[in-house]
């Protein structure tokens, strides 16, 4: 048995059919961050290593770490994600086959020449 809860939604990954304008990030705890998709600047995901999809746009980079996360690639990759939101779980079900966010760490990129710094919200 599996449980999820982040206030009423359980859902890691909010998708739909048309492509989305911006990417809503809502961690557990701090302040939620949406970033407009036409920003997005790649996309990164290998499956063979650690469980971590990047996605970096002109101002931020934002680390999604968790499991089954070939699905979440593909709905940013195809503009489809409205919503990547940390989930806290209570049950843990090894053969659920759902998304599941465990940490997203946001990072605002640094002004020109300056190191990239952890963002308040991550």
């Amino acid at each position: 048995m599996k449980r999820s809860i982040l206030g009423a939604d359980a859902s890691a990954l909010e998708s739909g059919g048309s492509p989305r304008l911006m990417l809503d990030f809502r961690p557990k705890r701090g302040e939620w961050l949406a970033l407009p998709y036409t920003a997005l600047r790649s996309v990164r995901y290998d499956p063979d290593d650690r469980p971590v999809v990047s996605i970096e746009f002109s101002s931020h980079v934002i680390e999604v770490e968790g499991r089954k996360l070939e699905g979440l690639y593909l709905a940013v990759v195809s503009q489809r994600a409205s919503t990547i939101a940390e989930v806290q779980e209570l049950y843990l079900d090894e053969e659920e086959s759902r998304c599941f966010v465990e940490r997203l760490t946001i990072r605002r990129k640094a002004q020109r020449g300056a190191e990239d710094r952890p963002d308040d919200r991550g």
